[in-house]
C-alpha cells in the first residue's frame, strides 16, 4: 500500500472544500432572508502573489441583474437569473438552471485591499479580483536570553 503524506491530506481537504462550494452547500448566508427561494451560486477561489481571486459561476445572468457590495471584510454578490422569453410561455419546459434571485455572502480573509476590488462578467462567470495589501514577508525575531531570577519576575 502507498503511504499518504500531509500533501495528500491537504489535497483531499481542498477537494472537499471545493466540492462544498461547487454544489452550493458552502457558506449560503444570504441578505434576502430565509424561505424566499434564493440560491447560492457556486464559487471558486484562489490566490496569486498579487491578489485573491473569486469566480462566481452564474451562466445566463446579464450584468444589469448583478450587484456586488463590499462591507468590512464581507463580499456580497446578488442578482437574478430570469427565464428566457422563449421558454417562459411554454406549456412544458425542462429547466436545468435555477431561475430566481440569488445571493452569496463571502467572508474575506484579512490583508486585502477591498478599495481596489474589481469585478468583470465574461461567459457566465463573474471574476472578482482583490489585491493583497502588502506581501507579508517573513521577518527575523531576536530571542533574548533571560536569567532564572529574571524569569521569576517576568512571569508574575
Amino acid at each position: 500500500m502507498f503511504a499518504r503524506s500531509i500533501v495528500d491530506d491537504m489535497q483531499d481537504m481542498r477537494h472537499s472544500f471545493d466540492q462544498r462550494h461547487m454544489t452550493g452547500h458552502g457558506d449560503t448566508r444570504t441578505a434576502l432572508g430565509t424561505g424566499d427561494g434564493a440560491f447560492a451560486p457556486p464559487v471558486e477561489t484562489g490566490w496569486t502573489d498579487q491578489a485573491y481571486h473569486l469566480r462566481f459561476i452564474i451562466p445566463g445572468v446579464p450584468e444589469r441583474h448583478l450587484r456586488t457590495t463590499v462591507q468590512g471584510n464581507q463580499l456580497l454578490v446578488t442578482g437574478e437569473r430570469q427565464v428566457p422569453d422563449a421558454l417562459a410561455n411554454q406549456d412544458r419546459a425542462d429547466l436545468c438552471l435555477a431561475y430566481r434571485r440569488f445571493a452569496k455572502l463571502i467572508d474575506l480573509p484579512t490583508g486585502l485591499n477591498v478599495a481596489k476590488l474589481s469585478a468583470r462578467l465574461r461567459d457566465g462567470i463573474l471574476h472578482v479580483t482583490i489585491p493583497i495589501t502588502d506581501p507579508v514577508a517573513p521577518r527575523r525575531v531576536m530571542v533574548e536570553a533571560v536569567m532564572p531570577e529574571e524569569w521569576a519576575l517576568a512571569t508574575v
